[in-house]
């Protein structure tokens, strides 16, 4: 099993990727009428509907309200409870360098992490991620 330095290494890798490809991802789409964003969420309970305010962007003058698929750190089912625990509760602490790093990381929420959500859970993320 890998250490625990090198999975946070592996860790923040991976979500600076998922972040990325969300960010992307989400751009594709701007503009999204609401009956068809709820079609499309009943179909793919995967996405969630965005609302990326004006000005986030260089050049955009308006909010743009779309859909997204959110970012997913993915494990196997071998992921010990506690340690999916930690690597959640380590995320969540840490949303500073998420805000830093993009500006779309300050709507990055423990409220709305299990929005979209249609994959089981780490129980030790669920219990994280659920405690108020």
């Amino acid at each position: 099993m890998a250490s625990r330095r090198e999975l946070k290494k592996n860790v923040n890798y991976i979500a600076g990727e998922l972040f990325t490809e969300c960010l992307i991802n989400s751009m594709f789409i701007p503009g999204t009428d609401k009956d068809k964003a709820d079609e499309l969420m009943k179909q793919y309970p995967y996405y969630t509907k965005v609302s990326i305010p004006k000005g986030t962007y260089p050049g955009q003058e308006e909010d743009i309200h779309s859909v997204a698929v959110k970012c997913v750190v993915v494990t196997t089912d071998k992921m010990d409870d506690k340690l999916g625990g930690e690597v959640v509760k380590a995320i969540y602490e840490h949303l500073d360098r998420m805000k830093a790093a993009h500006a779309v990381g300050k709507y990055i929420t423990k409220d709305t992490a299990l929005d979209g959500m249609s994959i089981p859970m780490n129980a030790g993320a669920e219990q994280y991620l659920k405690a108020k």
